[in-house]
């Protein structure tokens, strides 16, 4: 079977319903003076259900960049995926940051998973990194565990922990709280990219040996704390990579050595992939434009123009899976905390094969549009 490389075989897609956010992260791009507050229109969400339908994409992730709980009416708007759970498998991720109303609680428990956005066990850590409460986030977990008791509905909770420079000794904590509060899953995510907000905090790439030392500690603790538990800790690619060598020597009895080289920028992966996110999935932003991914700025096209379904394989969706297998050395995939590393053979060899897996469930998605 002959296959093309460059033709998406999509799994879900993530949709940014509002960029509206009741906190201002020193890391996020609310934090700069350049973001803008949008929901997203009626129409726009009623055109991504039906190019799901279309493609029978049962996976939807809402939020990339806002909190979705803050724009008014999110229930009835979100109501398309919300009253067809039968078809879609809802993902959310939400900062639990102000209190929630019995109304969010009963839609948010509609969801198969959420992942809360919690970088620390700290008070003080919390309201510096994110200017969050660290009291409303938990009381609002709590309350969610009672809706799901009286509603007899199971919503999976995840904690996304976002690791720079100030909170790499936090880990342990984080785990410990995370277990109290019967979460599922502890993501460590490294913080990977920088803004105009002066408050933002240092990259694992300004650590010093010592504190390299101390996080991998950390890390390993933390993780040997969880063992055997119902949470487990998951750490993404680029992250671990860095960190696997100080983790295998602690397994081993052995105090590691040199833990700050893997972090450094000169030492950063030459090559991207095998990232299928501009494959297997699509971010329509709240004002329409349609992305690879939340990485990057660029845009495919606007569904308030162009059809989803023409934007996902159209011209410029194409160009840009062309240059990320060439290497895309033009593109910010480098310092992305999910991407790992692979030789552009080894990342052909990846997207051909998950183009054959797609083939034989039966599925195709259109030819280019200059084809049809």
């Amino acid at each position: 079977m002959e296959v093309d490389l460059l033709t998406p075989f999509p799994a879900g897609l993530t949709v940014d319903y509002s960029t509206k956010c009741n906190l201002r992260c020193t890391y996020c791009a609310t934090g700069s003076s350049s973001y803008a507050e949008i929901d997203m229109s009626e129409q726009v969400i009623h055109d991504i259900a039906f190019f799901c339908r279309q493609l029978e994409l049962r996976e939807v992730w809402l939020s990339a960049s806002g909190e979705t709980t803050m724009a008014p009416g999110w229930e009835e708007s979100l109501g398309v995926f919300l009253d067809q759970q039968g078809f879609f498998r809802l993902h959310i991720n939400s900062n639990f940051a102000r209190q929630f109303t019995k109304k969010d609680l009963d839609a948010l428990n509609r969801f198969g998973d959420i992942q809360i956005s919690l970088d620390s066990s700290e008070p003080e850590m919390m309201k510096k990194q994110r200017t969050a409460d660290l009291r409303t986030i938990v009381f609002n977990i709590v309350r969610l565990r009672q809706t799901m008791i009286a509603n007899s509905r199971e919503t999976q909770l995840r904690i996304n922990c976002v690791v720079s420079r100030d909170n790499i000794t936090h880990i342990e904590g984080l785990a410990s709280l995370a277990l109290l509060l019967g979460i599922s899953h502890l993501m460590l995510s490294e913080l990977a990219a920088e803004n105009d907000n002066p408050h933002m905090p240092d990259l694992l790439e300004k650590m010093t040996e010592e504190e390299a030392l101390s996080f991998a500690r950390s890390v390993y603790r933390a993780n040997e704390m969880l063992r055997g538990t119902p949470t487990t800790m998951d750490v993404q690619g680029a992250l671990l990579a860095k960190l696997l060598p100080a983790l295998q020597a602690m397994s081993a009895g052995v105090t590691p050595t040199n833990v700050l080289a893997n972090f450094r920028a000169e030492t950063r992966q030459s090559t991207i992939g095998p990232c299928l996110e501009p494959w297997n999935t699509v971010l329509v932003m709240a004002e329409g434009n349609v992305k690879a991914c939340c990485g990057t700025t660029e845009s495919f096209g606007n569904v308030t123009e162009t059809p989803l379904l023409e934007i996902y394989n159209g011209e410029k969706a194409r160009a840009f899976r062309q240059r990320m297998l060439d290497g895309g050395s033009d593109l910010p995939c480098y310092r992305c905390p999910v991407a790992t590393s692979a030789t552009p053979a080894e990342f052909q060899a990846t997207v051909e094969a998950e183009q054959r897996k797609y083939a034989e469930r039966g599925l195709y998605y259109p030819p280019p549009v200059n084809a049809l």
